[in-house]
């Protein structure tokens, strides 16, 4: 999963936008003042350091604090803590399975990879619907911890403030509303995902389906 430069700037000019219109819509809280993360759990296998400066530059021109956390440093205890964040950009994995529930029916469940290599000391909370075993389909002999809409409604510390952002730039990171709805029912105002591959011939894809609609082919 790749994604061009210039459509990381337009993702991210629209996440800073987004960020500061809820200022004048909502009195001041006790809220992370200007704070940004860069989460990129795919650079052990896809590093793109390129990128990583480039999103980490942008923000700081906005006037972002920004964290970077790369490849392991992407793990369950940051993923916790996104509710520290105005805006989180996210470059992971993302994927779609199945999972037979207690009752015995198997549902479809949708979740966002991590850097961190799978282990049995996350069968507990694999039991619990809070993760999964993942494999990409870019590197189907690696194995990942994976969180579950779940995750993001009964793990999270705390609540986003108003106006908060979050761009995941993951595969099927929107094919289904699960983990935009369970972020948002934690507060966050602004999700921006994908209901498909995240590629750059998806990305000219939907240019494209743009410009057809808006009568421009």
């Amino acid at each position: 999963m790749r994604l061009g430069r210039r459509a990381f700037l337009k993702l991210l000019i629209a996440a800073a936008l987004a960020a500061g219109l809820p200022a004048l819509l909502w009195p001041r809280e006790p809220c992370p003042r200007r704070r940004a993360l860069v989460a990129d759990a795919l650079y052990a296998d896809f590093p793109n350091p390129e990128l990583d400066e480039f999103m980490v530059e942008a923000l700081e021109a906005a006037g972002y604090e920004v964290d970077l956390a790369l490849g392991r440093e992407v793990d369950l205890g940051l993923l916790r803590r996104l509710t520290r964040y105005q805006v989180a950009v996210l470059r992971v994995h993302g994927g779609v399975g199945e999972a037979r529930l207690a009752d015995g029916r198997v549902v479809e469940v949708y979740g966002l990879f991590t850097g961190v290599p799978w282990s049995d000391e996350y069968l507990d909370l694999g039991r619990r619907m809070l993760v999964a075993r993942a494999r990409p389909l870019a590197a189907p002999d690696r194995e990942y911890v994976a969180v579950l809409p779940r995750f993001f409604e009964e793990a999270l510390e705390g609540e986003f403030c108003p106006g908060s952002v979050m761009v995941v730039a993951s595969c099927y990171s929107l094919a289904s509303l699960d983990i935009a709805l369970a972020l948002g029912r934690r507060g966050l105002s602004v999700y921006v995902g994908w209901d498909g591959p995240a590629t750059v011939e998806g990305q000219r894809d939907v240019q494209r389906r743009q410009a057809v609609a808006a009568g421009h082919d």
